[in-house]
């Protein structure tokens, strides 16, 4: 008879046995399960990694065809602007052509010549200073007394005196009008710049040259007798003495004293001394042309020449010396 004891370790020998086979399944089971996770975890990146991939490359493909849409776009707009902003562009040259050729040429050549007028507006101002020789005086040589125009000042003539050195010419003057109000008050300035030049020159008479308006002055200074006495011959340059239309863009006292018809020109009368009057024939502020000779003055019109011109041209100079008996 078998022992108890024998048969109960059997017995616990093959439960443990058993145990130990489901263990080890188990075991083989989590494993497996384990690999599977793993095995998916590592393939979910790659998927999203393609997924990815395939987004960015449609989106890439979207991106060039926006901007293939937006070249076509430009080009087509560049292609319909810009013949039509060239042919805007020619219109406007024409256009602009067109203006100037209708102004005048004489008015663009008193345009062209502003920047020297500017220049001379630098020049000195009124000067009485002693200049001509003993010699002079015995030879007969008269000084001149040089009369601006209006807007100008007295180095409006610095060519001419230049030229006046440059000859040897001596005993020139000028007088400064700018802050006299009227031509009456203008006129009694010449005046006393005749007398004071007279005096320290020493000499009983001098000669007047007169540029535009300058002229007029002088006209009206030689109303008056004692003045009239002193001057020896007037000589006039570019100045309208029947009046300019030209006036009548300007509105000050002395511009309507420069229309035609006006109570002061109709006042002067002929000049009481001999007179030449000299004018360009491009001058575009004596209008009519006309109106800057006198009756009883010897004429002098200068071919091509403008209102600023008669002041500086080689004829212009030569023509002024002419009519100073030089």
């Amino acid at each position: 008879m078998p022992q108890r004891g024998a048969v109960g370790n059997r017995g616990r020998g093959y439960g443990c046995a058993v145990i130990r086979m489901c263990y080890n399944c188990n075991s083989r089971r989590v494993t497996v399960t384990r690999k599977q996770q793993f095995a998916a975890a590592n393939a979910a990146p790659s998927e999203v990694s393609m997924e990815s991939e395939q987004a960015a490359e449609a989106g890439s493909v979207g991106s060039q065809a926006r901007m293939e849409e937006l070249r076509g776009a430009v080009t087509a707009a560049y292609r319909w602007t810009a013949p039509r902003v060239v042919a805007g562009s020619r219109r406007a040259a024409a256009a602009a052509r067109g203006a100037i050729d209708a102004v005048d040429a004489d008015v663009w050549a008193h345009a062209k010549q502003l920047p020297l007028v500017a220049l001379s507006q630098l020049g000195v101002g009124a000067d009485v200073v002693p200049s001509l020789t003993a010699s002079d005086k015995v030879a007969g040589v008269r000084p001149v007394l040089l009369i601006h125009g209006m807007g100008g000042r007295p180095g409006n003539f610095a060519l001419l005196r230049g030229w006046w050195w440059l000859t040897g010419r001596r005993g020139h003057h000028a007088v400064d009008l700018r802050d006299a109000g009227t031509v009456d008050a203008m006129a009694a300035r010449v005046a006393d710049a005749i007398d004071a030049v007279c005096a320290v020159e020493g000499v009983a008479q001098l000669d007047l040259v007169a540029h535009s308006l300058g002229g007029i002055v002088a006209r009206a200074a030689l109303r008056d007798p004692r003045v009239a006495e002193r001057v020896g011959r007037l000589v006039t340059i570019g100045t309208p003495h029947g009046g300019t239309y030209a006036a009548r863009y300007a509105g000050t006292p002395v511009a309507h004293d420069l229309r035609p018809g006006s109570d002061l020109l109709a006042s002067l009368g002929a000049p009481p001394v001999p007179t030449t009057t000299i004018v360009g024939t491009a001058d575009v502020l004596v209008v009519p042309l006309e109106s800057a000779h006198l009756e009883g003055a010897t004429p002098v019109q200068l071919e091509g020449l403008t209102h600023y011109t008669v002041l500086s041209d080689r004829a212009a100079l030569r023509a002024i010396d002419a009519a100073l008996g030089r």
